[in-house]
């Protein structure tokens, strides 16, 4: 069974999706609101089209509120990010064309993209925002990675928006003015890696500052101005234009840094996680060495144990000593064969304890009375030579007469291996509890859970965990 360890990356802030909702649904209205009384304030009197943009963007803030793939889908992170993506953009076109339908306002299937493409670069920009927060706020940024990683990320943010930018600004000249919509085919690319490059190298200068490091939309907003700022340039030496289109490039701007901050925070969370992990490996390799001794100190107490009762047998009862001696090779064949595993079988591990018990029975006769229970599930497992360990305790702490037999009943109880025996202590041994110490510390080395032991005035109680294998 394999050991395995359960990492979860803790943060500090965590957004409710009320509040993501609320704030990723109001501000792009009233920022969309704000450019349409700036353009044209008669816009603001079409009640169609202020419902219309009302449920447009609702659908973006929700999906960013209450949906991802990812806590169903245990896939790589492109292929989730592109999983919502596409079911985003579905949504977004199917409610556009359903509300264009209905008011009639356009049936130009290129318009409809057109929308969907926008509300898609809202959705990825709110996205990109959010789960920058899902990390310590006071994150160090210590751009120490490869080159090549750094040119990804670049491209990772400029390819997608060049091609709906592209599309946007080509789709909307190509039938009015073909040659404008010409040259956007190569200004856009040169527009979009500008802006992908200004924020890039916004946020790296920004960092150097605590604050900026510990105020994350300040950190986004800022850098998004200087990518912002890093097209007006560009776009004053390559296109002089209205003041209109070069607001309509504030978005992209923001969207740049945003998913700038959030792709390098990720990256420093990543290699934090690595890093614990080499941490852990560490204590792991430690623990394992501790837990080999451990493990030296209990099987050979098996062996000699009962080695010593076979000797007293064949002076005594030949006949008794021959049957012990099977029960004993058998006993140690299946011991020896999983002394390479950490976990077995619950219902081995119980085939293999009634042999073993069965080699008391035989010395104890009426003295000893033993119940198990059976029927065990096929995934549960225990670890290995602990219930062996357990009742080696048993007879090493206690009388057996047949005046008062020994019971030891072995059930499931709770999730866990229920050991009862009753109480006849000897009085010659002081116990130390090493052997249950020894149980006890194997447990939280490997599975982070420990055993239970308790007592009462007739019997003494052992609870080890039973595991479900994954």
């Amino acid at each position: 069974m394999e050991r395995k360890i359960d990492l979860k990356e803790h943060t500090n802030f965590k957004i409710p999706p009320v509040r993501i909702f609320f704030w990723l649904w109001l501000v792009p209205i009233l920022l969309g609101f704000s450019m349409a009384a700036l353009n044209n304030w008669r816009d603001l009197q079409r009640y169609d089209l202020l419902l219309f943009s009302i449920g447009f963007q609702a659908i973006c803030a929700g999906a960013n509120a209450w949906f991802d793939v990812g806590k169903f889908w245990n896939g790589k992170r492109y292929q989730i990010m592109l999983t919502n993506c596409t079911i985003v953009f579905i949504a977004l076109m199917a409610y556009t064309v359903a509300v264009n339908l209905i008011t009639g306002e356009s049936d130009n299937f290129r318009n409809y993209i057109f929308q969907s493409l926008l509300g898609l670069a809202n959705y990825l920009c709110g996205y990109y925002i959010v789960r920058s927060f899902e990390s310590e706020n006071d994150k160090e940024y210590k751009f120490d990675d490869p080159v090549h990683y750094y040119l990804k990320l670049i491209c990772w943010i400029f390819v997608p928006q060049t091609l709906i930018i592209g599309y946007m600004l080509i789709a909307d000249n190509l039938d009015h003015d073909p040659e404008m919509a010409r040259r956007y085919v190569y200004l856009v690319p040169v527009y979009c890696l500008g802006l992908t490059l200004g924020a890039f190298i916004s946020v790296w200068a920004l960092t150097r500052l605590r604050f900026f490091r510990r105020n994350l939309l300040a950190l986004i907003f800022v850098s998004g101005f200087c990518s912002f700022m890093t097209f007006n340039l560009l776009s004053m030496v390559t296109l002089p234009s209205h003041w209109t289109f070069q607001w309509s490039f504030a978005f992209p701007g923001l969207y740049s840094a945003a998913a700038t901050v959030f792709l390098l925070r990720k990256r420093e969370s990543e290699k934090q996680k690595d890093q614990h992990i080499r941490m852990l490996d560490g204590r792991i390799s430690k623990n394992n060495l501790e837990y080999q001794r451990l493990r030296q100190q209990t099987n050979p107490h098996f062996f000699f144990n009962n080695l010593n009762t076979l000797l007293s047998y064949i002076e005594s009862d030949p006949q008794k000593a021959l049957v012990f001696g099977r029960q004993l090779s058998n006993v140690y064949r299946k011991f020896l064969r999983h002394d390479d595993q950490d976990f077995i079988p619950l219902g081995e591990e119980l085939a293999f304890a009634s042999e073993y018990l069965g080699i008391y029975q035989a010395k104890f006769g009426k003295a000893l009375q033993i119940k198990f229970e059976t029927g065990f599930a096929s995934a549960d497992y225990i670890l290995a030579d602990v219930l062996q360990e357990v009742i080696d305790n048993i007879f090493k702490h206690n009388v057996l007469e047949e005046e008062y037999p020994m019971e030891i009943e072995i059930f499931a109880n709770d999730g866990y291996l229920k050991i009862s025996n009753s109480l006849y202590m000897k009085t010659d041994v002081i116990s130390d509890k090493t052997g249950l110490n020894n149980i006890r510390k194997r447990h939280e080395m490997l599975i982070g859970r420990s055993i239970k032991a308790s007592s009462t005035p007739t019997h003494f109680i052992v609870h080890i965990p039973i595991l479900k294998q994954e």
